[in-house]
This record gives structure tokens, C-alpha cells and sequence, in this order.
């Protein structure tokens, strides 16, 4: 039986927004190929965690830190180099399809496998140079080092056989940055990895006007560059403003690893902040409108899944916005651009809520379509089969 190779540096078993990502397509991809995938994943991996049934799992121990920093000079920027190599050569005759999830991976290791005439697919999760540069990654010094990010990013989008994007704004920047490539491009998004599990949502049918209290949520990694940057900006540019406009509007902030300096933060605006909670879907479920004040960074915001599928009205900053087009089409989703545009974005929201009683479920339905397990594995092996 032929092997599909799946190759990533996220630990699907952890908690963040690429890690979700690649676990929902690892849990596609054996569902399309059952037990036919052999993974390639940092040591940490916890193979109780996820219901992939794999040919065969390969857990590749960490580098020194000597060797790490090396990396970043000379272009190793995985610890994956040399047990690739090896288990490539061994099993050449054996390869389906070697997916690599994210563009440096798959510039990394694609010249390995283009010898031995199998499908090359690179799942790209942002514009890469775009996200280290923004981001302040140590891989990147600071984001100021990218020769290897670019080399590796233009050599996966190149050599790839099919190139998929989370979003249509980013393969329209691999278009601008790197050129045409004979390649199959497309958008395959992301999905949900839950499989026939029922998610729990507020239920509560009180009417929108008569809450004495509209709760606003804002979730994230609250340890990442980009998220602390949306969260600061909002807390100091928009909350004051918005406060003193609505005096019924409480501001919750939840996500994993807050610094003690944000915390203060919001005692100070008497912002109510829940640190690393076990399950965010219940508090965000609670709320009755979600923004996403993020600005900074490519690809798609997961944590906006979460809000759509518990049918949460969102106000959505315009870059996190990429991805969210096609349901971003009612009066439900709305996104804007700068501090002014906010308010007029959040007043109309507002007033369309109060026009709709069924917004909940229209924003589950519509969310269902685009980002549920099934929808996922239908586009997934739609593109590569």
C-alpha cells in the first residue's frame, strides 16, 4: 500500500490556532486515506490525543540549542533535516503523496521527494514572510532575518504540484511576490477537527434589547505578538470610547498565558480577563457579540471559528477578516478597517441584531457549510485525489 507523507512542525496535540489547523488536516487526511499516513512530528506529539489511526508515526527528538541557532544561519530552520533524508531514501518506491504542512517545510524538504514521482502538495497557512516579519520570531531575529523564509516559501509555492491557501489574499500575494507556477492553486481554508460532536452554545432566547448587559468577547493566544498588539490596541484605542458611548457593554478577554502587565491592564478598565481556561468555547458561548481586533499577520484566525460556530454575532478587524468572505456576507459577520470605522461598523451591527431574532442559528448554519469536519474533507479530497 502506498504511503502519504505528512510532515509539520506544530504539535497537533497543543493548544494555538496552527496547531488546530494541523490537526484538522491530519485527521482529513486519514479519514480520506485510512491508515496509509506516516507523520513526521516533533517528539512532543501525545499519540493518545487524536483519533488518527497511522502507518506509522515518526517523532523527531529536539536539536541543541547550538544547533538551533546554527540553523537559522544556514538555512535548517526544522530539526527534521536528517531523519527525513534517511526514511526518504528507504521508502522512495513506497510514496503516494508527501504533503507539507506550511510553506518553510515545504521548502525545506520538497528537493528530496521531487526525485522519486510522487504528488507534492504544500499547505501554506499564511504569507509567511509577512507573519515572521510581523510576528518578532526568534527563527527570524526579530523578523529581521527572512532570506530563509523567502527561499524556502518561493521554492515550495514553485516546485509543488498543488499549492493550497487558507485564504484568497494570500495565494493573491504568492501571485505578486513569487510569480506564476504551473501548479494547482487553490483555497482550502480550514476546518474544525470535532467529528459528530455536538457543540454546546448559549441557548438563552432573552431578547437582545432587553439585556441589562451586552457581554463582548475577545479571545486568543495572549502570549503571541500579534494578538497582545489587537488586544492593546483595542483596550487603549476603542474601549474608552465604546464604554462611555454604551454603558451596558462588558468586555470579556480570555486566552491562554496573559502577562502580569495585561492583567493589570484590565483591572485598571475593570475588563474582566479568564487566563488560559480549559474550555473557551463555554465562555465565548456566553457572550453575545465577538470582536477580533487582531490587525497584524496572514492566514486565518482561527479563534473567529469558535464564535461562528456558536452563532455569535462578530466584528471583525479588516486582515483578520481574510478567509471569512463567504460567510462574511450577512449583516451578521462585518468587519472594519480603523479605530473610527469601528464604531459604525459595531452601531450597525448592533441595530441588525435587534432586527433578528434568529441570527444564532443563521450564523451556525452558514458557519457549518464552510468550516465543519465534513465540508473540510470533502474540498480536501476534492483537491488531491
Amino acid at each position: 500500500m502506498k504511503k502519504i507523507v505528512f510532515i509539520t512542525k506544530h504539535d497537533p496535540t497543543k493548544i494555538g490556532g496552527g496547531a488546530f489547523a494541523t490537526r484538522a488536516y491530519l485527521e482529513a487526511l486519514n479519514k480520506i486515506y485510512p491508515k496509509q499516513v506516516v507523520l513526521f512530528v516533533a517528539d512532543s506529539y501525545e499519540e493518545n490525543v487524536l483519533s488518527y489511526e497511522s502507518s506509522k508515526i515518526i517523532k523527531v527528538l529536539p536539536r541543541t540549542k547550538f544547533s538551533a541557532i546554527l540553523g537559522i544561519l544556514i538555512g535548517k530552520l526544522t530539526r527534521f533535516d536528517t531523519v527525513i533524508k534517511s526514511w526518504a531514501n528507504k521508502n522512495k518506491d513506497n510514496l503516494d503523496t508527501v504533503v507539507f504542512d506550511g510553506s518553510v517545510v515545504g521548502g525545506s524538504f520538497i528537493n528530496i521527494f521531487k526525485k522519486f514521482n510522487c504528488k507534492l502538495v504544500t499547505i501554506h497557512h499564511n504569507y509567511e514572510v509577512e507573519y515572521q516579519k510581523e510576528n518578532k520570531s526568534i527563527e527570524t531575529i526579530r523578523g529581521n532575518f527572512l532570506f530563509w523564509i523567502k527561499k524556502f516559501e518561493k521554492r515550495a509555492y514553485l516546485s509543488s504540484h498543488i499549492n493550497l491557501f487558507l485564504t484568497q489574499p494570500d495565494l493573491n500575494l504568492f501571485k505578486v511576490k513569487y510569480g506564476n507556477s504551473s501548479s494547482t492553486q487553490k483555497v482550502i481554508g480550514c476546518f474544525e477537527f470535532f467529528k459528530n460532536k455536538e457543540i454546546i452554545y448559549n441557548k438563552n432566547t432573552t431578547s437582545f434589547n432587553s439585556k441589562e448587559t451586552l457581554k463582548l468577547i475577545i479571545s486568543g493566544s495572549l502570549v503571541t505578538y500579534q494578538t497582545l498588539d489587537g488586544v492593546n490596541w483595542f483596550l487603549e484605542a476603542i474601549y474608552p470610547k465604546l464604554k462611555e458611548k454604551h454603558k451596558n457593554i462588558e468586555i470579556i478577554i480570555t486566552g491562554r498565558s496573559p502577562s502580569e502587565e495585561l492583567m493589570q491592564k484590565c483591572k485598571e478598565l475593570s475588563v474582566t480577563i479568564i487566563p488560559s481556561p480549559k474550555d473557551i468555547r463555554k465562555i465565548i458561548a456566553e457572550g453575545d457579540i465577538y470582536i477580533c481586533p487582531t490587525r497584524l499577520g496572514g492566514g486565518l484566525k482561527l479563534r473567529i471559528m469558535d464564535a461562528l460556530a456558536l452563532g455569535l454575532p462578530c466584528v471583525i478587524q479588516e486582515k483578520s477578516y481574510r478567509g471569512y468572505e463567504n460567510i462574511g456576507e450577512s449583516n451578521f459577520i462585518t468587519k472594519f478597517s480603523n479605530e473610527v470605522d469601528f464604531f459604525t461598523t459595531f452601531d450597525e451591527l448592533l441595530l441588525n441584531i435587534k432586527d433578528n431574532s434568529n441570527n444564532r442559528d443563521y450564523i451556525r448554519n452558514e458557519y457549518n457549510k464552510e468550516f465543519s469536519f465534513d465540508a473540510g474533507v470533502i474540498r480536501l479530497k476534492t483537491l488531491l485525489k
